[in-house]
């Protein structure tokens, strides 16, 4: 199947700014509870006993339960590390989950652990979720914990699917990094919050069911990957292996319009076949078994849909069912006017430039933005510039092998958690203005995807050049013709709404593309607004250290016509999708 390099141990693990032990891991433990009280959860029980067995040093936790009751169940004394919400109403899960990833990021909580009522947790849980996290507190690109959850002696999760179509479950006790989309249970997942903040939360649509499939789905599309953490073993009642016992008709027939909807916005027509033979199979086994004729008749209704409705019609109906229930959904959420902004930062080899430049950006980011940095390799003092500057925002990841300039940025974009992404190279200078300018660009145009600015080219030690052939002085057009005949997005010189991770990403390999022409014409494919500010923010230093350089007549041609044939080859996988995302 597939999986990264091992990772280090977490004894190994120090900071990139001092080389001091890290500070423990601040978790947020959610627990959703429906008419039962917190002592009778076993999830609570079981969580509280965990808790009881972390190390401080290592990780503290906060747990909030959430109870969606019609009304308080319990008024034992909680302890000062719990905090109770109750809600008039069941708002389902995505309203608790994103309640709790408010609360998380109000608490400086690095990972939010989301926990249904009746979860079994082992007693050394979150010591070693706690040692999970450490391993990969230093990839930002690694967005989850998942543990392994068995119920009645099956394998319930985490899987992958086969040709995005077949659910295989990974083998008992698999450990590592999986290349492949991985999905998994919310209970006892683990998931980083800043990741979690990036991607809006939890999808209001699935508000119920499916909520856990949605938000790992998500995930994917921004670049986010999963560790899947198999030596800790979870027990878990799931309540599809028993539905007579464990749920009514009516919540059955909303898991099957739930299911049917994620299907047919997320998956490719080969898993929509797959899930329309789990449902015939399904019925088959319900009449050989006797199952009560009103949960027959939903698992035929909804196998009836698959085979006689469009995709359209089905998605219609799923949308009219929730909107009768929940009318709040049709609202249009608000522009985020306090955008987090993520520099995203290649180098190698730069201990000439790289301080001058990270201190040009350093002066225009606030407290809650960030730089990622990741170093393909450097065999000079890069990384010990880096770490000197000793600033919290500075994120450096570190490849142990030569990548390239495409995948290194690709790696950092990845790891970005910000709204805004700025991409810089290590040996230019931002304009004093630059971060203002940009941001105030795109706060009066919600609709442009990309903004991009004029620049200013200078020598190695700073002073102007008047050889404008890398600026932004000819005419701007975000055409992909005008782009496959001149690109004119500079990399250094542009940001992008993380939004159009979802497009560009990953990158694509054999076509030798530059990322900045990738990025700036899958925009214009896919319909994005790319607009380009007439001011030069950028001083675009040349010199013979450049990893990009003028290339020939042939060499320039060849280039255009290996991204055509990427947007083309792009445009035909996605074909293969009904649809790039969810509601």
């Amino acid at each position: 199947m597939g999986a990264s390099p091992p990772l280090p141990e977490a004894s190994a693990l120090h900071s990139t700014r001092s080389g001091a032990r890290k500070p423990p891991l601040r978790f947020l433990a959610v627990i959703t509870l429906y008419k039962l009280a917190p002592e009778d959860s076993c999830s609570f029980r079981t969580l509280q006993r965990a808790i009881s067995q972390l190390d401080p040093s290592r990780g503290s936790v906060i747990v909030l339960l959430h109870d969606n009751s019609p009304s308080t169940v319990s008024e034992a004394e909680l302890a000062p590390n719990v905090r109770y919400q109750h809600t008039c109403h069941n708002a389902g899960l995505s309203d608790a989950f994103n309640s709790a990833l408010e609360m998380a990021m109000r608490e400086n909580c690095d990972w939010l652990l989301t926990l249904d009522q009746d979860t079994d947790l082992p007693v050394d849980f979150l010591e070693r979720i706690c040692h999970a996290a450490e391993l990969v507190s230093d990839d930002p690109a690694i967005a989850a914990v998942v543990p392994q959850i068995v119920g009645e002696d099956r394998m319930l999760s985490p899987n992958w699917f086969w040709a995005g179509a077949i659910p295989v479950w990974f083998p008992k006790g698999f450990v590592g990094v999986p290349n492949q989309p991985t999905f998994a249970f919310n209970s006892a997942s683990t998931l980083r919050v800043s990741a979690l903040r990036q991607i809006g939360g939890y999808n209001k649509w699935f508000w119920l069911d499916n909520s856990d499939a949605a938000v790992f789905h998500e995930l994917h599309r921004y670049g986010k990957r999963i560790f899947v953490a198999g030596d800790i073993q979870v027990n878990h009642n799931f309540s599809m292996l028993n539905i007579e016992r464990r749920m009514t008709a009516h919540r059955y027939h909303n898991i099957l319009m739930a299911e049917s909807a994620f299907w047919d916005l997320a998956m490719n027509p080969l898993a929509g076949a797959e899930r329309t033979a789990r449902l015939f199979v399904r019925w088959c086994k319900q009449l050989l078994r006797g199952d009560e004729a009103k949960f027959r008749r939903e698992t035929a209704r909804a196998l009836m849909r698959r085979i006689f409705t469009t995709r359209r019609s089905r998605l219609t109906g799923w949308k009219r069912e929730l909107l009768d229930v929940r009318p709040e959904l049709a609202k249009v959420p608000e522009q985020d006017r306090n955008p987090k902004l993520s520099v995203c930062l290649a180098t190698c080899n730069g201990e000439k430039f790289v301080r001058e430049q990270l201190m040009s950006i350093l002066d225009q980011l606030g407290a809650h933005d960030e730089i990622i940095i990741v170093d393909d390799a450097s065999e000079d003092h890069t990384k010990e510039i880096i770490a000197a500057l000793d600033d919290d925002r500075i994120r450096l990841i570190e490849n142990q092998q030569r990548q390239g300039v495409v995948r290194t940025f690709e790696r950092a974009v990845r790891a970005a958690s910000g709204d805004l992404l700025f991409l810089s190279d290590q040996d230019d200078i931002w304009a004093p203005n630059k971060v203002s300018r940009f941001v105030d660009a795109f706060d009066r145009n919600p609709e442009a995807m990309i903004v991009t600015s004029d620049i200013q080219t200078i020598d190695e030690f700073g002073n102007p050049l008047t050889d404008h052939i890398y600026s932004q002085s000819r005419p701007f057009t975000s055409s992909v013709i005008g782009n496959l005949i001149s690109n004119r997005f500079q990399g250094a010189a542009m940001a992008f709404r993380s939004r159009i991770l979802t497009q560009v990403l990953p990158f694509p390999e054999g076509f030798h593309l530059l990322h900045d022409a990738w990025i700036g014409t899958r925009n214009s494919a896919t319909g994005g607004k790319a607009i380009c500010l007439d001011e030069k923010l950028l001083l675009y230093r040349r010199h013979s250290g450049n990893a990009s350089n003028r290339l020939h007549v042939a060499e320039q041609v060849l280039k255009r016509l290996r991204l055509l044939l990427a947007l083309v080859t792009r445009w035909f996988k996605n074909r293969w999708t009904p649809t790039a995302g969810l509601p």
